[in-house]
């Protein structure tokens, strides 16, 4: 298992450590979910949808096998992403792009080589899956996160 918030402060070779430590080429993902329908206004929801959405994009990418929980917006709970991958230095870089979006910082001194904005690339996905460029991979969060930005 690992917990995209316990690679805060980590880099490539450690989070190659933590994956080579799971001794097979199935993990388990879990991604934050911080918000909850009735206590967390639309746009916020909208957004952790879309972050969802967005890493589970870039995780089937790397993936010759991947399957992802459906949580609703009504729950407040971890997303559980299924990935089977032999590439284990991609995954190491997936997960790093999306623990930018989560729990790291670009402007860290930690990441200072690293320019990556997954919020900006979250919202480029969207709005390529909208546009038809993209299928999109978790269809479940796009839908959700068009649903909640669709209703400010």
């Amino acid at each position: 298992m690992i917990d995209i918030q316990d690679l805060e402060g980590k880099i490539i070779p450690e989070i190659i450590d933590l994956i080579l430590e799971q001794k097979s080429n199935a993990f388990e993902i879990y991604i934050p979910k911080s918000t909850a329908l009735f206590s967390s206004g639309r746009e916020a929801i909208a957004i952790d949808y879309n972050k969802l959405a967005y890493a589970g994009h870039i995780l089937q990418e790397i993936s010759y096998n991947f399957s992802f929980e459906r949580v609703g917006p009504d729950v407040h709970k971890s997303v559980l992403f299924n990935v089977e991958t032999n590439d284990i230095e991609g995954l190491a870089k997936v997960l790093l792009e999306i623990s930018f979006g989560y729990v790291n910082d670009c402007d860290d001194d930690l990441y200072e080589d690293i320019t990556f904005d997954f919020d900006m690339y979250a919202e480029q996905y969207l709005s390529d899956v909208q546009s038809g460029k993209l299928a999109p991979c978790c269809k479940y969060y796009s839908d959700i996160a068009v649903e909640f930005f669709g209703e400010e």
